[in-house]
């Protein structure tokens, strides 16, 4: 393994959202490196072994679970890549981008919420909004266009 490098809390946020969401769309570093030099600062981080690429997601690799460690949060070795599973968890982590530096709404992936014995229905699809004390609960959904 070698030197963990994240230069600034822009890219710590980064690291730590596909830490916590496990992939991020090109299309969204926007929402996390204000720059227009971010393609060269994501590919710094892909050459330090903090990030790798996937298709056009990317995701962290041995240095970026190395630094998840670091600060006491748990990241999964392996990911899995059944069709269906990463469909969700790109949509997700797309919505949870989008709304990465809002106050009002905050997203908790559903290895947070819930055990793999518990049924989807329950738990998996749902965000919460942070405008009372209460909060609110708005379950998300969405039907692929044939």
């Amino acid at each position: 393994m070698g030197t963990i490098i994240v230069l600034n809390k822009e890219e710590q946020e980064l690291v730590e959202f596909i830490g916590k969401y496990q992939y991020l769309d090109m299309k969204d570093v926007k929402y996390f490196i204000k720059s227009t030099y971010y393609r060269v600062r994501i590919n710094k981080l892909i050459q330090n072994g903090v990030l790798r690429k996937y298709k056009h997601y990317l995701a962290l690799s041995t240095n970026g679970r190395a630094y998840m460690k670091s600060i006491g949060e748990a990241v999964a070795e392996k990911t899995e890549y059944r069709a269906r599973f990463m469909e969700r968890v790109f949509f997700i982590s797309h919505l949870a981008a989008m709304w990465h530096n809002n106050t009002k709404v905050s997203f908790i992936p559903s290895k947070y919420i819930k055990g793999k014995e518990e049924l989807t229905r329950y738990s998996r699809r749902f965000i919460r909004s942070n405008d009372n004390r209460r909060g609110r609960i708005f379950n998300i959904s969405y039907s692929r266009k044939k």
